[in-house]
């Protein structure tokens, strides 16, 4: 088989090759950014086929909510309040079934378990 030609260095050429690399580096990093972050990060080219990143997106702290915990905890969600509760035509039943599952073998054991 013919051997692989040498791998080219584009960073070294002639003022044109490295005006194409430039704006293909460009290009593909704002075809990357707009892909990840949306349209909105990007704004119309001017000038010279130049894309400017718009000082839209600014990063902001979380907002705490009034109702969260401020420390979670695995057991945090048995402090919320149930909101809708599913209605049961049988709660005899359901209070068996769950006296049945209480006595039951874990699904998964704590060897089996990484932390």
């Amino acid at each position: 088989p013919p051997a692989a030609p040498p791998p080219q260095d584009f960073s070294l050429g002639d003022p044109e090759t490295r005006k194409i690399t430039a704006t293909m580096a460009r290009l593909t990093n704002a075809l990357l950014l707009g892909c990840c972050c949306g349209a909105a990060a990007l704004v119309a080219p001017r000038g010279h086929g130049r894309v400017r990143l718009a000082p839209r997106m600014v990063a902001q702290p979380p907002v705490r909510s009034a109702s969260a915990p401020s420390v979670w905890a695995p057991n945090s969600w048995t402090e919320k309040e149930v909101k809708q509760p599913p209605k049961y035509p049988d709660e005899g039943a359901v209070q068996d079934t769950i006296d049945e599952l209480k006595g039951s073998a874990p699904l998964v054991f704590a060897g089996e378990v990484s932390a």
